[in-house]
């Protein structure tokens, strides 16, 4: 199990990506049998920060 705010996931994913390691970091969070995300919905989301969530 994993727990992580929406906000720190996407600063996670955008930081990985500007380094080259955004696959790497997918795979870190697709390993707990269960990935809490709290926080869903009190801060807006910044550009690109949707698309890297989803993806």
């Amino acid at each position: 199990m994993y727990f992580t705010t929406l906000a720190d996931l996407i600063g996670s994913l955008a930081r990985s990506e500007r380094e080259g390691k955004l696959q790497e970091r997918i795979r870190f969070f697709c390993r707990p049998s269960l990935l809490i995300v709290d926080e869903i919905g009190y801060l807006p989301v910044v550009q690109g920060g949707g698309n890297l969530f989803f993806e």
